[in-house]
């Protein structure tokens, strides 16, 4: 029903745009950028800022999470959650980066806490490089997710440093950001 319900709503929303396009250029409401609050790492230079959320990637196929983390380690690790039910207040799909490896997987969850399922998912893609741009990237196939109509993420970053581990979850501890609508 979810995913007729997806249809009938991108099928009503095709005619509408259609219908005004000669009028007005074309909104791109399946993009939105979140700021996470600066400085709650204590003063670490790791600490999860800007969150972009690309519900429908450049093809229409894929969900693209961007964050930027400020100074990226070897070490750091960085956690997304996805929510793709509306009804069920928990994330559904779990995924984690870690720097400068190929060790990727999607995994079904449902809750923040546990490690959930293996999902066959060919076409994951992460990017999170050490030595590169201090910002981590999450491709996921919507297909992978059941081709989800809106979707909402939680992330969380753990970065060790000489004095412990700095944690930071985007936006708040187990808690998302708005839904991004397809």
């Amino acid at each position: 029903m979810r995913a007729y319900h997806c249809g009938v709503v991108a099928a009503s929303a095709a005619a509408v745009v259609m219908s005004t396009m000669i009028v007005s250029a074309p909104a791109h409401a399946d993009v939105r950028e979140f700021h996470d609050a600066v400085g709650d790492t204590g003063g670490s230079s790791s600490d999860i800022d800007l969150v972009r959320v690309n519900n429908g990637g450049p093809a229409g196929n894929r969900v693209i999470v961007t964050t930027e983390v400020g100074d990226l380690d070897f070490d750091d690790r960085v956690a997304l959650w996805v929510d793709t039910v509306a009804d069920n207040p928990g994330p559904e799909y779990r995924s984690v980066a870690i720097p400068n490896s190929d060790a990727i997987e999607l995994r079904r969850v449902n809750t923040f806490h546990g490690t959930g399922q293996h999902v066959d998912c060919a076409g994951l893609r992460i990017s999170a490089d050490a030595t590169g741009p201090d910002r981590v990237r999450f491709s996921i196939p919507r297909a992978c997710m059941q081709k989800p109509c809106d979707v909402r993420v939680s992330l969380r970053g753990r970065f060790p440093d000489d004095d412990g581990t700095v944690v930071d979850w985007a936006p708040a501890v187990r808690r998302f950001f708005g839904w991004v609508p397809l």
